[in-house]
């Protein structure tokens, strides 16, 4: 099972993230809190995490993962409004 808490693009700014070029890009500087409740994922499921959305993922042991990144056109407005910091 994993949880997973998601933030809506408004809310980018209270996670700091790093900019493009950085080596931890797209990633919280900081924790900062989820406003809204986790879902709960068991075996099988699956969750869409829209563009620009922040995301944490949270498994309760080991497991395997995949995931898949488009980059949208919005990429480069999310891009943008990191940069602001």
């Amino acid at each position: 099972r994993k949880r997973v808490s998601l933030a809506p693009p408004i809310d980018h700014v209270t996670f700091r993230f790093w900019p493009a070029p950085h080596p931890h890009a797209r990633q919280a500087r900081v924790e900062a809190s989820f406003e809204t409740p986790a879902i709960v994922l068991k075996e099988g499921d699956a969750v869409y995490v829209p563009s620009g959305w922040v995301h944490k993922v949270v498994a309760e042991r080991v497991a395997a993962a995949a995931s898949f990144t488009a980059l949208p056109p919005e990429f480069q407005a999310f891009e943008g409004l990191v940069r602001e910091q």
